[in-house]
């Protein structure tokens, strides 16, 4: 029987874990998922911000939530914070690996500690939550796998926008392999679990102001804007909420014959 576009896109009966859920993307990509039905578990470093965060989800969508402590650095945090998510929900149908780190450095000085606390959080941390991920969905031949990665993953990065005109353009050659390896990894995966009824698509966002950017820049942050704007077909930066259509698209059976795809949400930003 054939499905309304209502029923390709209800979550209802379903459950999300979102990591790097608490703040900026993540979380407006948890209340998409709230909003269409999902019981949501947000998770973060910040065991406190986590659970408000939850606790505020529910408050605003009526969703079942929750707030569990996760650092994707650590495989023991991961096997617990999963535990706990299957404990509460019984299943876990859509994992959204979002959480990660800017990595920024100059190559030419870039340190095997920077190099690899990037690494280990984007791609290698990303890995071991969809392997957790899947250990529960494969059994069930049941499963959604997003994560989320960057253009700068397959695009190089214009670091003269960010500083300065008199400054040295920003690097982040980590941050830029750990994305690039985190597409191919989603195309790899989906090879391997699609015959366990598992899908696992990407998203590469473009230019969000997220809270850590704009930190960063400082005074420089409108000028910043404007210039991104003005390399942006669409003439503007993206907006949070720019990642719900997207990230539920993916989730939802409206794509349910799409896996190992990257979408890229760069308002055009990667057509030039």
């Amino acid at each position: 029987m054939s499905l309304t576009v209502r029923e390709l896109f209800d979550l209802r009966g379903r459950t999300a874990l979102v990591t790097g859920g608490a703040t900026g993307l993540g979380l407006a990509m948890a209340r998409a998922l709230a909003e269409a039905g999902a019981s949501v578990a947000i998770a973060s470093r910040r065991d406190d911000l986590c659970k408000q965060k939850a606790q505020e989800l529910a408050q605003a969508t009526g969703a079942s939530t929750l707030g569990v402590r996760m650092d994707v650095v650590s495989r023991e945090e991961i096997r617990n914070a999963f535990e706990i998510v299957l404990s509460k929900f019984e299943k876990l149908d859509i994992l959204v690996v979002n959480a990660g780190t800017a990595g920024v450095g100059e190559a030419v000085s870039l340190s095997p500690e920077e190099w690899n606390a990037t690494i280990d959080t984007n791609l290698a941390g990303a890995f071991w939550c969809a392997q957790a991920a899947a250990a529960s969905m494969i059994p069930r031949r049941s499963g959604n796998i997003v994560t989320i990665a960057s253009i700068y993953g397959f695009l190089a990065t214009d670091g003269r926008l960010y500083g300065d005109p008199g400054q040295a353009p920003l690097e982040n050659p980590a941050f830029a392999a750990s994305k690039g390896g985190l597409i191919q990894l989603t195309r790899s995966l989906a090879g391997a679990w699609a015959r366990h009824g598992v899908r696992v698509n990407c998203i590469s966002p473009g230019g969000f102001l997220v809270e850590r950017l704009a930190r960063r820049l400082g005074p420089d942050r409108e000028r910043f804007m404007k210039m991104w704007a003005e390399k942006t077909p669409l003439g503007r930066m993206g907006d949070p909420d720019d990642l719900k259509g997207a990230v539920l698209f993916l989730a939802s059976d409206a794509s349910r014959y799409v896996t190992g795809q990257n979408l890229a949400v760069d308002g055009g930003w990667s057509l030039w």
